[in-house]
């Protein structure tokens, strides 16, 4: 069930654009609290990449994380057969 979940979440994100927590979180349908020990495994594994972007530098003044998926995590969705394709 997990491996599942990984795959959703990184077809999720594969479009080399940054994705914050929340939109994933709405997109993925799940709480943020799993979102984020998924996103925290999957970045020790190399599958993504979470920028941190402090309060100072936000426009809201809270501080929020941004995901992007790195080149081995689209290795693994192709390898898996679920590579988005994209122009």
């Amino acid at each position: 069930m997990e491996g599942l979940l990984f795959t959703f979440l990184l077809k999720t994100i594969d479009d080399n654009k940054w994705h914050s927590f929340y939109d994933i979180q709405k997109k993925c349908n799940i709480n943020y609290i799993m979102l984020k020990k998924h996103i925290q495994f999957m970045e020790m594994l190399n599958l993504v990449e979470v920028m941190k972007i402090e309060p100072e530098q936000s426009s809201t003044g809270k501080g929020s994380y941004k995901v992007k998926i790195t080149n081995k995590g689209k290795v693994l969705l192709e390898i898996c057969g679920l590579k988005n394709e994209h122009p």
